[in-house]
């Protein structure tokens, strides 16, 4: 049978230490502060992108409330468009204007409302 001794680790890495030379525990040292400055880059990185996504989630809500503006907004100028039209041919007739004439001003005014058609 083997000989069974129990090792107590906190002893071991004591003594490990104590035997280290000197270049050795300076370069360990030195990448133990590169990791503490590593590890405070990342976490303030982090708080950089949980801010980003609040300021990114306020705008993506703003750019949707003026998208439904703008709707709105064309919506009413379909029907103030249409309201026009209708009032505009039926002046026209109302007048008594010849035939020919109401065709050739249909002609201009259909040519001018198209812009604002889809």
């Amino acid at each position: 049978m083997v000989n069974e001794t129990v090792i107590n680790s906190s002893a071991f890495l004591v003594d490990f230490w104590k035997f280290m030379p000197n270049p050795v525990l300076d370069g360990i040292g030195f990448i133990i502060n590169l990791a503490k400055i590593a590890g405070i880059l990342v976490i303030i990185y982090l708080i950089f992108l949980i801010v980003r996504a609040l300021f990114r989630a306020r705008a993506i809500k703003n750019i949707g409330t003026i998208m439904q503006n703008i709707m709105d907004i064309n919506h009413k100028l379909d029907r103030l468009i249409l309201i026009l039209e209708k009032k505009h041919s039926g002046s026209e007739k109302d007048k008594g204007i010849k035939e020919e004439e109401v065709k050739g001003k249909k002609s201009k005014n259909k040519k001018r409302w198209n812009i604002f058609k889809r």
